[in-house]
């Protein structure tokens, strides 16, 4: 069984369930500020239950505002993808300068590495996920462009996602871990298919077929990201798309080819660097694993985009506190049961 995380605020005297509600969500979710409608709170409740690389929630609360900051994204604490998905009403999310209204009939989603504002204007029941960012990567490449968007829940991969993630939360806490993991993996593969099946709601500019080849572009980069030919005209030859036409689909999202294998590589690199597995390895090898033949020149691109060179940004990831570790102390000092640390995708 996967234990759960609660919190009631009827457990708590008046004058302290403000804050403790507010410390429950940065506790079950990562921090936020989070500002309550009202300072009046009778009927909220938390539960989370940590399955795998999937954090699985049910929210009964007032209405509120919750931004996420950079100084807190600085804080470190986790890489998250967060789902909400209202059993009542509507919220609104907001990021990357696009905004979508999610309730019963489309679902959405945030990246936690970057600001974003949420909103429920209403008293609300959802369930939540919080899904380790790096396991939907691997199914979609740049997952991120498709924050704070639409997608139908109407029929279709949206609908089976959505039936199967209101499942997978009421039943959670009741899953043996065999069951449970091979759970996550079909909600992982759904979730996936659901933002890439080319119906979410299509913005001015943007179709689904120009999405279908904007994904087929971040595939390929995140299969060929070790290939140091890599580049805008060897993947507009292996796609058979012209250099004009992959410019112009990326330029709808302020992008361009070049800097997005570079944000890849460098955003892998980093990863890399801070993986244990990886302690022995060379900062030049590391460069060759992300399509770098010359180190030194891999050294310059990434202090120009972390600043900090490879071996200090190594150096320095090794001595930070853990932020989920962190996290769970500040849990077991507010009165909260704390959970186990989350376990991998099996």
């Amino acid at each position: 069984m996967f234990p759960a995380l609660r919190f009631d605020i009827a457990d708590l005297p008046e004058h302290r369930r403000l804050d403790g509600l507010i410390s429950a969500i940065d506790e079950c979710f990562y921090p936020c500020e989070t500002l309550m409608s009202s300072r009046v709170l009778t009927d909220d409740r938390l539960t989370v239950v940590d399955v795998g690389p999937i954090r699985a929630g049910r929210v009964r609360a007032d209405p509120m505002v919750v931004h996420r900051t950079p100084r807190l994204i600085r804080r470190r604490v986790g890489d998250y993808l967060f789902v909400p998905v209202p059993l009542q009403h509507k919220v609104h999310l907001r990021q990357r300068g696009r905004e979508a209204e999610i309730d019963g009939s489309c679902f959405g989603f945030t990246a936690t590495a970057e600001s974003y504002s949420y909103e429920q204007p209403e008293k609300f029941e959802m369930i939540t996920l919080r899904i380790d960012a790096d396991q939907v990567r691997s199914r979609v490449p740049h997952v991120e462009d498709l924050t704070a968007t639409g997608f139908p829940a109407l029929g279709g991969a949206g609908a089976m996602f959505l039936d199967y993630a209101r499942s997978f939360c009421i039943n959670a806490e009741r899953l043996d871990r065999p069951t449970g993991m091979f759970a996550v993996r079909h909600l992982l593969d759904l979730f996936a298919l659901a933002v890439t099946s080319g119906d979410h709601v299509p913005g001015p500019a943007e179709s689904a077929v120009r999405e279908a080849h904007r994904q087929r572009i971040l595939r390929h980069v995140e299969a060929h990201l070790a290939d140091p030919s890599l580049s805008t005209q060897s993947v507009a030859q292996d796609l058979r798309l012209s250099d004009r036409y992959i410019q112009k689909l990326l330029s709808e999202r302020e992008q361009t080819l070049s800097g997005l294998i570079r944000d890849r590589r460098v955003s892998e690199a980093r990863r890399l660097l801070v993986d244990p597995t990886n302690r022995g390895r060379s900062i030049s090898t590391i460069a060759f694993q992300v399509g770098y033949a010359d180190p030194a020149y891999f050294s310059r691109v990434f202090r120009e985009a972390v600043g900090l060179s490879p071996r200090d940004y190594r150096n320095r990831e090794r001595v930070r506190p853990d932020g989920d570790a962190a996290g769970r102390q500040a849990g077991r000092r507010s009165g909260l049961p704390a959970l186990p640390p989350p376990g991998g995708e099996d």
